[in-house]
């Protein structure tokens, strides 16, 4: 099994990862004979206490993706749920030591957007759904966090 080891950063537990079309739209996009759009490279901080991944509006802006659907979401600090857009991604880890150097996690997922970089400062954060798919250790006195696939 794929595993990776990284150090815990001032914000956490940090993984590079390429954002991209669902393997469903890249497929379509080719069959129409349309350019699918580069995979766009952000950092996400695992985040245990979010149940859905959330990237930043500005990355699935980059990738043209149209909206699949809404969910009201219970966040910190506010006494009503947000309404939060949803989009079907494909999302894989960049990592040195994997083959190739990617590992995709999830060839269709749904994730939420909002935006991150002017609330929490964060590009995404892998949520629960990721956390599911692999398994997550955080050694705090070493400093450094691990996954494996």
């Amino acid at each position: 099994m794929p595993h990776i080891k990284l150090p815990l950063v001032e914000r956490g537990a940090v993984v590079d990862l390429a954002l991209a079309t669902s393997a469903r739209d890249t497929q379509a996009l080719r069959q129409a004979g349309l350019n699918v759009p580069p995979a766009v490279q952000l950092a996400g901080v695992i985040d245990t206490g979010t149940f859905s991944t959330v990237i930043d509006s500005q990355f699935i802006d980059q990738l043209g993706l149209s909206r699949v659907g809404k969910m009201a979401v219970q966040a910190m600090g506010h006494t009503e749920p947000l309404d939060c857009e949803q989009y079907q991604v494909s999302l894989s880890i960049l990592h040195a030591s994997l083959p190739r150097g990617v590992r995709r996690i999830a060839k269709s997922l749904r994730v939420l957007t909002a935006d991150l970089q002017h609330t929490t400062g964060d590009e995404a954060l892998l949520g629960q759904d990721i956390l599911s798919r692999c398994r997550f250790v955080y050694d705090g006195p070493k400093k450094i966090f691990s996954l494996e696939f």
